[in-house]
């Protein structure tokens, strides 16, 4: 089978490392590609932002992105990968700020391109780093959201001329619910192909010896186990 992995966060190694684990094992019978990235997506890099308040300090900003692209040389050095900046051409990156022409802070929710409601897609990590509970943004917060809205466009348009080079049966990515991860999963969804969300253990003391593996995003695996508690005890099933 034809694996496709989204594995741009290579700047945390908890997270990559337990993901090249995964990479290898399903590599023995079926073949993987990787898609990667060389700064493209910085403005709205959830590994960066991981890193709190120093993401807005541009020195930070540039040593982290440096950091990851470093990294995923070294750990995507046995697999072919699609790195965003061979395949985004200017006309792509025009095409999705003359989108961002049409969006202000009122309507950007209802956004829609191609089918897919991106606006809404983008609020994830939006509403999570700026602790909301309301769709009332300032000035400065809607900027954070149009750069989510931005490269969720450029990744859609990527992830098209891929999938002409390269059709995967499956898709993986971290967690699921982020933006850039969601639309990949609702593109392959749309293609009525199956994706898998995945995430390193919770336990440090076991942080790699399992991986939490389930369709769609971590919220959908979550709701399984919650939902199917009693039958997967009964089953005795190793969750």
């Amino acid at each position: 089978m034809n694996l496709l992995f989204f594995s741009p966060y290579a700047i945390i190694d908890d997270w990559r490392f337990s993901e090249l684990q995964l990479q290898k094992s399903l590599s023995i019978d079926n073949q993987v590609k990787i898609i990667g990235c060389k700064g493209i997506l910085k403005k709205s890099c959830i590994a960066i932002k991981a890193h709190s308040k120093f993401y807005k300090n541009k020195k930070n900003i540039k040593k982290i992105c440096n950091r990851c692209i470093k990294n995923q040389k070294h750990y995507n050095k046995d697999f072919e990968t699609f790195y965003l900046e061979n395949y985004v051409s200017k006309e792509d990156i025009d095409l999705a700020n003359l989108e961002l022409s049409k969006i202000n802070k009122n309507n950007f929710v209802n956004f829609i391109f191609e089918k897919f409601e991106i606006g809404k897609i983008a609020l994830f990590e939006n509403m999570l780093i700026f602790k909301k509970n309301s769709l009332n943004f300032t000035d400065k917060e809607f900027e954070e959201i149009k750069y989510s809205i931005r490269d969720i466009i450029i990744f859609y348009i990527f992830l098209k001329k891929i999938c002409k080079i390269y059709n995967p049966d499956l898709a993986f990515y971290q967690n699921g619910n982020y933006s850039i991860s969601k639309i990949l999963n609702l593109y392959f969804k749309d293609k009525k192909k199956i994706t898998y969300s995945w995430e390193a253990s919770n336990s440090y003391h076991n942080r790699f010896e399992k991986l939490f593996l389930t369709k769609n995003d971590n919220n959908f695996g979550l709701n399984y186990i919650k939902n199917n508690w009693d039958n997967l005890l009964k089953k005795k099933t190793n969750i």
